[in-house]
Order: C-alpha cells, then structure tokens, then sequence
C-alpha cells in the first residue's frame, strides 16, 4: 500500500510539473511574439497612451475589475507603487469590464487612483484584444524599455514583487 502510495504521489507530481512546463512554454511563446510597438489606447481622461508616450520606462500593464476585490485591490497596490516609483517605471490599468464611463471615473477618484486608466470600450477594444490572453482577474503583463513583453502575472500584486521589475 506505502509502495502504491508513493507511486502515485509521484505521477501526481510528474503530471503536474508537465502541465507547468506546457504553460510556462505558451507563456513564452505568447511573451515572444507581443510588443507595444504598435500600441495605442485612450485613457478615461482622453490622453493617447503609445509606446512613444511611455518614455522608454519599464510598463506594467494591469487587467482589472471594479467587481474583483483581487482586482480593485490589485489596481490600487499598482497606484501606490507607482506613485513611489514614477520616474523609474509605468503603470496602466486596463479595466476589463463593460462599465459606464462615469461609474469608472467615479472609482478612480473615489479611490484615488493616480494611474491612468484605460476602459475597455469601442475605441479601445482592438488593443484589448491584441494582448495575449486574459483569463483571470487581475493578470498583470510587464514590458521591459523597449516594450517587450518579459513577464506574464496572474492574481494580486504586491510592492516587492513589483519592484523586482524596478
């Protein structure tokens, strides 16, 4: 019985580490083949965010939710940082979500989000869908200076690990 035991618990482990390569493989197959090279998008204030508008800065790019506490809570740790790491990195969030636009202002101000938002709207929505694939609330992609994307991170964020990417 001890012999069966520790057999399966080893296919079990074997199994599960196949299913992390194969995710860690289209991670970086999705990693390699996006850029922001030819990103734009307008956030809730009308500003145009490209890669030109970026500044040559590490980005990181949020997908969130007001109804996700993970999100909400996620978007507003990304402020926080931001706003103690604004000459080294960027931040945006992209709201995930059909919203109306004053209902996502209300948000951002209320919780005093300093990031710039972009909504998931009609003008927006190609570029949405151009980033590699949002499965889960929040995913956070990271871009290196040359808008590259180097890293994929799926669930709640928090100050060191985001100032690994500083």
């Amino acid at each position: 019985l001890f012999t069966l035991l520790f057999l399966s618990n080893i296919a079990g482990a074997i199994s599960i580490e196949g299913l992390r390569a194969m995710a860690q493989q289209q991670n970086q197959k999705e990693m390699g083949q996006f850029s922001l090279h030819s990103f734009s998008v307008e956030d809730i204030n009308k500003n145009t965010i490209t890669l030109i508008t970026l500044n040559s800065k590490p980005t990181i790019f949020s997908f969130w939710t007001t109804w996700s506490p993970a999100g909400s809570d996620t978007i507003k740790i990304l402020s926080s940082f931001f706003n103690q790491n604004k000459d080294k990195i960027n931040v945006i969030g992209m709201n995930y979500e059909n919203i109306d636009h004053e209902e996502l202002v209300n948000f951002v101000q209320t919780n005093q989000i300093s990031i710039p938002i972009v909504p998931l709207d009609s003008g927006n929505y190609q570029q949405f869908e151009n980033f590699p694939s949002v499965d889960i609330i929040p995913t956070t992609y990271i871009f290196n200076r040359e808008g590259n994307l180097i890293d994929r991170y799926v669930g709640e964020l928090d100050h060191v690990l985001l100032s690994k990417y500083l």
